[in-house]
């Protein structure tokens, strides 16, 4: 496969014939399968296809802008292309490489996948990796960074203003290691780097706009928990959680909170779609705390909350979701 998103060695491989894909995507499905899979077709753009609990969740096509394709008629418009003919025949064998993922990896990966071809990498002469992890961290906002080894492979996720990283994913050919911003393993590689990049949320694009979202829906529900148990007290604060819990459950949303703050396992579609869910949640929330607050507090608080947002996350809570507007 031209330019794979990851090596070859990380991922395991597999052919199927032509008439047989249809069944080896519904085999993923039926197993609730998140990853990534990268079809690499004779004739044709390589697809990458991202899956989220066995749904195919977003396509894009593996050309220099990454186009996302539809999810609900990919397989349609590929089998209506040109070369299909050529690659349908039922000896025809299509490469698959699969790379199982959390949900948290696969909104990095379509980070990477819609920036691969930004250009502002870092020159090779600055391999010291952890001075180059200190200059990231002073990125002035969110940003994903990229380290390659020969035989490994590094994803970091940082804050912006100054902070470490939040996230980190490490992948070699043996195992997959997902950090909440642990970078020893990183530093403890012993191959020299080839290749160090960083991808700034500015200027947006979807899956930036999408993290973004997230990230945002997150802490703005991990700080108001914490300042309406002040307020409030744990048994109405747990109340509160169950109404929430309750109406993600009754609608199969993958996303649960708690007193400790938000567990989001659900990988959108779309800005639009993410925008959807957690606006619905935070109406629960909003309707709640003013019943027991007043309008005026409630206010208050989702002004400061948002204040210590991340300027770009700002930007996407004023676009998609119900928290400039209480009044």
């Amino acid at each position: 496969m031209k330019n794979p998103i990851i090596p070859t060695a990380f991922a395991e491989q597999s052919n199927v014939p032509s008439g047989k894909l249809s069944e080896a995507l519904l085999a993923y499905k039926l197993d609730q399968q998140t990853g990534m899979v990268e079809l690499d077709i004779p004739g044709e753009v390589s697809q990458i296809l991202l899956f989220a609990r066995g749904q195919l969740v977003n396509v894009y096509s593996a050309n220099n802008t990454s186009d996302r394709i539809d999810p609900n008629g990919w397989l349609e418009l590929l089998n209506g292309s040109k070369s299909a003919a050529q690659w349908n025949n039922p000896g025809t064998l299509l490469g698959l490489r699969m790379l199982a993922l959390t949900p948290q990896d696969v909104r990095i990966f379509k980070i990477l996948i819609e920036q691969k071809c930004d250009n502002r990498g870092i020159p090779k002469s600055a391999l010291n990796l952890e001075k180059q992890v200190e200059s990231w961290m002073e990125h002035p906002v969110p940003a994903l960074a990229q380290v390659r080894w020969p035989r490994a492979e590094a994803l970091l996720l940082f804050p912006g203003l100054g902070a470490p990283p939040f996230y980190s994913l490490f992948i070699t050919g043996d195992q997959i290691l997902h950090s909440a911003g642990g970078v020893s393993e990183i530093y403890g590689w012993v191959e020299t780097p080839i290749e160090l990049r960083l991808f700034s949320c500015e200027p947006l694009t979807t899956a930036w706009t999408e993290y973004l979202l997230h990230y945002a829906f997150s802490n703005l529900v991990s700080n108001l928990l914490k300042k309406f148990e002040k307020l409030i007290g744990r048994i109405m604060l747990n109340q509160i959680i169950r109404e929430v819990n309750f109406k993600a459950t009754a609608h199969d949303w993958n996303l649960s909170i708690n007193v400790s703050g938000v567990n989001d396992q659900i990988v959108f579609t779309s800005p639009a779609s993410a925008a959807e869910v957690y606006s619905r949640l935070l109406e629960v929330i909003f309707h709640q705390f003013e019943g027991v607050l007043g309008n005026t507090m409630l206010e208050m608080l989702v002004r400061e909350a948002t204040y210590r947002l991340p300027v770009p996350a700002r930007q996407v809570v004023n676009e998609f979701l119900p928290v400039t507007n209480l009044g």
